[in-house]
């Protein structure tokens, strides 16, 4: 029983911290710094002065990575329904939320590739 408590805290704490299109959760209100605040915690956001909460800079879209959130940049302005739709960067994947294609989690865009490669792991 005490594993299903900690299992069901997991989940609602994985929820809380998951990004939504263009949001970047962070570990407090950002207001009283500003987006110093933000980018310390990730690079490309800022903070929303309305929401008081660190957001994805304009051009650039929140993916999930396996150490945490990140502003990856948006690879083009055309919008996608299915990662198919992302023809102009090989590789590339339709971000949900967003509608416009992006390199997928555990990428980087490459410019001389044209293309999202996998990152190497660091040993």
């Amino acid at each position: 029983m005490r594993y299903t408590g900690a299992i069901l805290w997991l989940h609602i704490w994985m929820d809380l911290i998951r990004a939504d299109q263009f949001h970047v959760v962070s570990s407090g209100p950002c207001l009283h710094e500003g987006d110093s605040f933000c980018t310390r915690r990730v690079a490309n956001s800022m903070c929303s002065t309305e929401k008081n909460e660190c957001f994805c800079k304009p051009g650039y879209v929140s993916i999930q990575e396996s150490y945490g959130i990140t502003c990856k940049t948006l690879l083009t302005n055309l919008k996608c329904q299915v990662d198919a739709d992302c023809v102009h960067v090989f590789n590339s994947a339709c971000h949900p939320g967003a509608g416009l294609c992006a390199c997928p989690s555990g990428t980087i865009y490459v410019a001389q590739d044209h293309a999202c490669r996998k990152l190497i792991a660091a040993e």
